[in-house]
């Protein structure tokens, strides 16, 4: 099988890179507790900044699971 990169993210089209982000957990069978934590240093630019500012007084072991945390990205 091919190795499939993690998609990056700059702020635009969220939808469409949670659904890819969706696609390659499955694809690498990614555990739960790990995914945001993957996610973030795929994070570019707008997607950056807001990541660092709405997580500002978390530390890295506090982080919201993978669905709560798309639901911040979507609002």
């Amino acid at each position: 099988m091919a190795r499939i990169d993690f998609p990056r993210f700059n702020g635009e089209n969220v939808n469409q890179w949670i659904y890819q982000c969706k696609t390659y957990f499955t694809i690498d069978n990614t555990l739960e507790d790990v995914k945001v934590r993957i996610a973030i240093i795929h994070l570019e630019g707008k997607a950056l900044h807001w990541h660092i500012a709405s997580t500002k007084t978390m530390n890295v072991d506090s982080l919201p699971s993978w669905t709560k945390y798309t639901q911040r990205l979507i609002d």
